[in-house]
C-alpha cells in the first residue's frame, strides 16, 4: 500500500504529467482485485494528463488490459489527434478495431 500512496502523491503533485503513476496505481489496484477502481483511475488519467500521444497510448494499453475496450479506443484516438503519425497509436487502434469486429 505504500507504493499506492507514492503513486497518489505523484498524481497529486503533478497530475498532468503523472500518466505512469496513474497506470502503476491501476495495475496495483487490479492486482488486489479492485478492477473497477483501477478503471476509474485510468479514466481520470485520460481526462487529466497533458495531451501527449505517448501518455494516451500508455493509458489505452492499460485500459485494454483491464477490460475497457471502449476506453482504450478513445485513448488511442486521442493519441492520434495529438500525433496523427504515431505508430503505436495507429497499431493499437487497428488491433482493437479488428478485435471489436470479431466480437
Amino acid at each position: 500500500l505504500g507504493s499506492q500512496q507514492a503513486c497518489r502523491d505523484a498524481i497529486s503533485a503533478e497530475p498532468k504529467s503523472a500518466a505512469n503513476a496513474w497506470v502503476l496505481l491501476a495495475v496495483q489496484l487490479a492486482a488486489q482485485g479492485e478492477r473497477a477502481a483501477a478503471l476509474t483511475e485510468l479514466r481520470q488519467a485520460l481526462r487529466a494528463v497533458q495531451p501527449r500521444a505517448e501518455s494516451y497510448c500508455l493509458i489505452a494499453n492499460a485500459m485494454d488490459q483491464h477490460g475497457d475496450m471502449d476506453g482504450a479506443l478513445a485513448a488511442f484516438r486521442a493519441a492520434l489527434q495529438e500525433d496523427p503519425e504515431h505508430k503505436n497509436a495507429k497499431a493499437g487502434l487497428d488491433a482493437l478495431v479488428f478485435r471489436k469486429r470479431k466480437e
